[in-house]
């Protein structure tokens, strides 16, 4: 009987070992690169390539993460549309618009991949198309004005970009060159750019652009005139609007302190009738029993004074607001 419960642990052991060993293969699908980290981060991230990979302790729950990065060379098309002078402001069609398309060719660098996935990506690698395209695009954007000063330039502007988008990566201020400086992490490449296919350069009939301008610049300024006088007109009434609310505003404080100090009106009369008054005594009263006779109410008032104090001024201030 004894024999028997010992094969029956033995044999449940040896099952919970085998499922562990099981459980400890890490699998990274073709094409990806695995980077395997440890919730408690007491050790550095490691980088898995594609295939079955066996981690002892893979099967405690919670203890890591396995986030998949793409792996090789990754072809990615980007389209980029450029206004020329004034064509934003006047709206025109895509048609008066530069356009670029190209195909850009890169890698992510398999020793920096844990620190371009946090660096660059935040964590998530979906987002790896978008930021390329967004730092692609960003990089042209600046470049532009230096290629395109005035319409003088515009019939010269597909070879200029050709030659900055087509140049050898050795290049300092080459394209390829900048693209991979941006996704440098502590003097580390981040990606590497293979090359930079050129799939086609749009730019505007000069005459025809010109002409736009002739004929729609002057309509959009008028507009922009109108525009303009409009909000100063909108602006205007909000002012006579917050003017009116603090008069009410005002108003409504008066009739708290009249309701509180009823001879407050009495006040107020003499004070409208008679400006310049500089004191105000108080009408004698019969001094009741353990009383002082009321003296001065108000300190003098000097006309300098009353000249940069509004009148409700006063009246808080005598009142203690």
């Amino acid at each position: 009987m004894r024999g028997l419960a010992r094969f029956f642990f033995q044999s449940i052991f040896t099952g919970l070992l085998l499922a562990a060993a099981l459980l400890s293969f890490v699998k990274v699908p073709p094409g990806q690169n695995g980077i395997l980290e440890r919730v408690d981060q007491k050790k550095p991230p490691v980088i898995l390539s594609p295939g079955n990979h066996f981690i002892l302790t893979w099967f405690v729950p919670n203890r890591y993460t396995l986030t998949l990065l793409p792996a090789g060379i990754q072809i990615q098309k980007i389209e980029t549309l450029l206004s020329l002078k004034y064509g934003d402001y006047l709206d025109l069609p895509d048609s008066y618009k530069i356009r670029l398309q190209y195909k850009l060719h890169y890698s992510i660098v398999p020793d920096n991949a844990p620190r371009f996935l946090h660096s660059i990506l935040g964590g998530d690698p979906s987002l790896l198309r978008n930021i390329v395209k967004e730092k692609a695009e960003s990089i042209l954007r600046a470049k532009f004005p230096e290629l395109y000063r005035s319409s003088g330039d515009i019939p010269f502007l597909f070879q200029r970009f050709h030659n900055y988008i087509s140049a050898d990566a050795q290049t300092t201020e080459s394209f390829q060159n900048q693209l991979a400086a941006a996704f440098s992490i502590a003097g580390k490449p981040g990606i590497k750019i293979e090359k930079v296919e050129i799939l086609e350069i749009s730019i505007p009939d000069a005459a025809l652009y010109e002409q736009q301008l002739l004929s729609l610049l002057p309509l959009q300024q008028a507009r922009t005139k109108a525009l303009i006088s409009k909000i100063e007109n909108e602006a205007q009434r909000y002012a006579a609007t917050k003017n009116l609310e603090t008069e009410t505003k005002r108003a409504e404080k008066y009739a708290q302190l009249i309701r509180k100090y009823p001879e407050l009106l009495e006040f107020l009369r003499i004070d409208k009738l008679a400006p310049q008054a500089s004191v105000i005594y108080e009408s004698p009263r019969v001094p009741q029993e353990g009383q002082r006779q009321p003296e001065l109410l108000s300190p003098e008032i000097t006309n300098r004074e009353r000249e940069t104090t509004p009148p409700e001024s006063s009246i808080l201030r005598f009142f203690g607001f």
